[in-house]
């Protein structure tokens, strides 16, 4: 916590691109022996919570989700409490990102959230056409 008060932005982004590489490893392990685990994936967020900034955890919510839509094109359907976990990332992705006070954040993750919809549409559980409705509540998009 001291090195990101301290280490400013480029500590940041070195801290967020690690905890990346720690997502994707826990959806995309490199041994056959690790065991995929929704439970480690949602730690690391609430774990650079403590740390990141809302831009870099927004950042990090939304590589989750986007972790678990390529884990999903990847290897088939999973069950629904790993889409429950996915939607509920992505609502409070949302709903932090329309928290902020103009539309900065969103032009950042303007082309990751198109990106997500259109690899989540294909999904089933209803999880594509969750990601698709919610993405629409963000509140820019109606600007474009």
């Amino acid at each position: 916590m001291i090195n990101a008060e301290f280490g400013g932005e480029d500590y940041l982004v070195e801290l967020l691109d690690d905890y990346k590489q720690k997502m994707h490893d826990v959806f995309f392990p490199h041994s056959l022996r690790a065991t995929f685990s929704i439970k480690n994936a949602k730690k690391l967020i609430s774990d650079f919570k403590k740390v990141g900034d809302v831009i870099t955890t927004l950042d990090l919510m939304l590589y989750y989700v986007e972790c678990g839509t390529e884990f999903t094109n990847e290897y088939g359907d999973i069950d629904e409490q790993f889409y429950d976990s996915l939607c509920s990332v992505f609502a409070k992705f949302v709903y932090q990102l329309n928290s902020q006070p103009d539309d900065m954040a969103y032009q950042k993750f303007k082309t990751r959230i198109n990106s997500l919809v259109h690899n989540s549409s294909d999904i089933g559980w209803g999880y594509g056409d969750y990601i698709f409705s919610t993405a629409f509540e963000i509140e820019w998009i109606e600007e474009e």
